[in-house]
Formats: C-alpha cells, structure tokens, sequence
C-alpha cells in the first residue's frame, strides 16, 4: 500500500503599474524656480541621490538651481517599487547676471534720453520694441527690457523716467564745500517747476 502527499503551492504574480519619475524638462534654466519630480503615483520610500554641485532634497526630488551650479546632472532613485528608470539626466544652465540693473531716471524738458546695458546678451528685448543694447527715449514712462544668453535663458528689469522742466533758474551761492570740488549750496533761488532746497 503506498500513500502520497501532494502540495501544491501558488503564487499570484500582481500587475503593478512601474513608478515613473521625471522632471518637467530635461535642461532647466537655473531662475525658473525649484524643480518638483512628476510621479504617476506616490510612494514613502523612494530617495533620490546626486553627485554634489545641485541642491537635491534627497526624499522629496526637489531641486533648487540657485542654490547649484550650473552642469550636467544624473539624478538615481532607489525605491521597493518597480521603476520605469532608476536614473535621469538634467542640466541646469545659467542665466544672464544684470550686474548693472538700470536705474530710474529723468528726462530733462524735451530732450531725448538714450539708455545703453552695459553688458553684452546674445539678444535683447525693449518694451518699446526696440531689440539693440540701447534705446532711445522721449517721454516718461516705465520700461521692461528682457536679455537672454546663448543658452537660451532670461533675464529681465524695469526702471522708471519721470520728466522734469526746468525753464529758468536764478540763484545766490550761499556758501560753497572746498573739500567736495564743483558742490554748491544755493540760499536764494527761483526755480520754475521746481522745488526747494536745492544743492
């Protein structure tokens, strides 16, 4: 008499959707604003490693290219859950300094005002319409320019003119400061369109 046993075991094999991480572009310039990873679901363990230079926040993805440098980037990502691709590429690229930001300015009566960056751009943008380093301006107003580098990324500034009309001046030097050569104080004077104290 022979007696057999048979177990037969099963396992389920589940379908899970892979996680997908990706930033929102492949090359980001550096004053566009923190980059958050777009993921199709959400998971408590997954983390995110770099090589120094960027400003990684290991658990949430999140990315601060002010606080980087500019470069090439290979972000991994380390989970329990099956991933589309445990490595992205990313590259930051910097952005145009205006180490000279323009200043407001007057224009005096009807006189024209050119206004010229200091730097050189790859391009530039005037809200006047005007695209060279310099424009031409009669009225008072308030001006955008936008400048960009060869990679493609911006920057931009605006500064004010306000007009002044000086028609006639008359004064008595009150006094004057040797030691700061060509400054004068006016005592008496009559400004027309103007205001008092002047110096």
């Amino acid at each position: 008499l022979v007696f057999s046993n048979a177990v037969t075991n099963r396992i389920n094999v589940l379908d899970f959707e892979r996680l997908s991480v990706s930033y929102p572009a492949e090359d980001h310039c550096m004053n566009e604003g923190v980059l958050s990873p777009d993921m199709n679901y959400m998971v408590d363990d997954l983390h995110f490693t770099s090589t120094s230079g960027m400003n990684l926040d290991l658990i949430s993805g999140a990315i601060d290219p002010l606080r980087s440098s500019p470069g090439t980037y290979a972000i991994e990502m380390n989970t329990g859950t099956c991933l589309t691709n445990n490595k992205l590429t990313l590259t930051l690229k910097d952005f145009p300094r205006l180490s000279s930001p323009l200043p407001d300015t007057v224009l005096c009566g009807d006189e024209p005002l050119e206004i010229a960056l200091n730097d050189q751009y790859a391009s530039v943008q005037w809200s006047t319409g005007a695209t060279t380093p310099w424009v031409e301006l009669d009225e008072p107003t308030t001006v955008w320019y936008r400048v960009a580098n060869s990679q493609g990324c911006g920057n931009a500034d605006t500064f004010s003119i306000r007009q002044i009309a000086i028609k006639k001046l008359e004064y008595i030097v009150d006094k004057a400061d040797c030691y700061r050569k060509g400054r004068i104080t006016i005592g008496e004077s009559y400004i027309e369109n103007g205001r008092a104290p002047y110096s």
